[in-house]
């Protein structure tokens, strides 16, 4: 049987409405990673069309949920375009040209949207700890026109415990929680031998950071949002190998559900580890929104790593830099943060910074002119992902596990001979006990040997590859590392 015209008229707007995301992708910033970067916030003009309705199916986010499903639909839009778009934004009353929407879509991809004006789409929205509402945008990203706003979305517990994530700390009866809230004040983590006997409670720890501390733009501008506290509760006098169960909260907002992890194996060459390592990773969204991002296969990454680690019972996550490619907005990170939590509430989490974490001209790192962190300048990751470091910005420690001592270190920072990070390097290395730890690991960032053609001055692949090499090839000779940067 033929299609019907209106068949074929939604094939068409469709067909159209991919055509658009990959003109729009094609003639993008080609450095662009994150696609909020493509939004230029700064230009929004409120401009409310009456006509349109744009309505949301619930109007809260629950208490005791990290993430919710919402369905947006509109109606009455006059002239539709591929350009229009539906985004995620924070707070009303907002100047929306001051804050970065959390996500978006692009409203053609409703077949009705061209073709009647009206459609809905569905958006996965976890918990950002603030009430939110959906707008409808005209005028595509360069010259966006807000034309309608949804009912409020009020999140009903701003101080649910999210985020969950474990650390060493280069104690092994130890291990390090973290996770974050708006602002609970007295946050614990409550911890025992099995899921109904969390015996023991420890208090928290807990910091933030302003916009003030940002070194720069979006991080310091549109892509700034209150971030929360980041809370960190250190459980001591672990036995090696065996199950604990936890919960982190408090008594006023609740708990979160009870999750378990196995303490660090005994240190010693005959102990059978399985360790994960990535880098690279960022986050994807599950709903389909930020359609041109070039992070997605993350999603089949994380699942792939939780599959690992639930079947194959592998022990450790090792990220070696470039973690949620944020790049300054702060819903970013807590997207990452959520994707992840699965995998590193369960298994440590140990990572070192990337390009796209620290990078960012006269804040401290080894380069010039490198604005990659979008303006973080390390102090997000630093603060999220609290590692045992030598010291605030210096981003280099190490730790035994089983049969390995790893050692990570940064190649953001720098690494040369004479340097603080150099001299730490060639101690630690000097200092390994190769009768317990016959495996050492070095790990960071940027590959010490690379095959590329990036030969750019500074920050190019291989000339930091080649200064890698003179500041480290001798020691890991001399020292008989057995992998080194990933």
């Amino acid at each position: 049987m033929a299609p019907s015209m209106a068949t074929g008229m939604a094939s068409i707007a469709t067909l159209a409405a991919v055509c658009y995301l990959r003109l729009f992708v094609s003639t993008a910033e080609q450095e662009t990673h994150n696609p909020l970067e493509r939004i230029n916030v700064a230009s929004v003009v409120f401009q409310v069309d009456n006509a349109i309705q744009l309505t949301v199916n619930s109007t809260s986010l629950p208490a005791g949920q990290s993430h919710a499903w919402f369905e947006v639909a509109w109606t009455g839009v006059s002239h539709p375009s591929y350009a229009d778009w539906i985004g995620l934004v924070f707070l009303a009353g907002a100047n929306f040209t001051e804050i970065a929407p959390a996500k978006y879509k692009i409203a053609a991809l409703d077949k009705g949207h061209i073709i009647r004006g009206e459609g809905k789409l569905s958006f996965r929205l976890i918990n950002y700890r603030k009430a939110m509402q959906f707008a409808l945008f005209r005028g595509g990203m360069m010259k966006p026109v807000l034309a309608a706003l949804s009912p409020v979305i009020q999140v009903q517990n701003p101080n649910e415990p999210l985020q969950r994530h474990l650390a060493l700390t280069g104690d092994n009866t130890q291990m390090l929680v973290q996770w974050v809230t708006h602002n609970s004040s007295k946050p614990i983590a409550k911890w025992g031998p099995a899921p109904d006997q969390l015996t023991s409670t420890t208090p928290a720890t807990s910091i933030s950071y302003s916009r003030e501390e940002m070194c720069g733009p979006p991080a310091a501008t549109i892509g700034y949002s209150d971030p929360g506290l980041f809370h960190s509760a250190l459980l001591t006098g672990l036995e090696p190998e065996q199950q604990y169960y936890y919960s982190v909260g408090d008594e006023r907002w609740g708990f979160s559900p009870v999750a378990s992890f196995r303490a660090a194996p005994p240190v010693g060459p005959l102990t059978h580890v399985k360790v994960v390592a990535v880098a690279d990773l960022g986050q994807g969204e599950l709903d389909g929104s930020m359609e041109q991002s070039e992070m997605v296969p993350s999603l089949n990454t994380t699942a792939l790593m939780l599959k690992d680690i639930k079947e194959q019972g592998y022990q450790l996550l090792v990220h070696n830099g470039d973690i949620s490619y944020a790049r300054g907005y702060v819903t970013q990170w807590d997207n990452f943060m959520h994707q992840l939590e699965p995998l590193i509430s369960q298994v440590p989490y140990m990572a070192s910074p990337g390009n796209h974490e620290r990078d960012w001209p006269n804040s401290g790192d080894r380069f010039v002119d490198v604005y990659d962190s979008g303006g973080e300048c390390g102090i997000a990751f630093e603060r999220r992902v609290q590692m045992p470091q030598a010291g605030p910005d210096k981003p280099w420690y190490s730790f035994d596990f089983g049969p390995i001592h790893f050692l990570q270190y940064s190649t953001e920072h720098a690494f040369n001979p004479g340097s603080e990070q150099h001299a730490w390097v060639l101690s630690d290395l000097a200092a390994v006990n190769r009768s317990r730890t016959p495996w050492v690991v070095v790990g960071g960032h940027r590959p010490i040997y690379i095959s590329s053609n990036n030969i750019m001055p500074g920050d190019g692949d291989q000339p930091v590859a080649a200064a890698l090499r003179e500041a480290f090839e001798d020691a890991f000779i001399k020292y008989k590392v057995i992998l080194g940067s990933i």
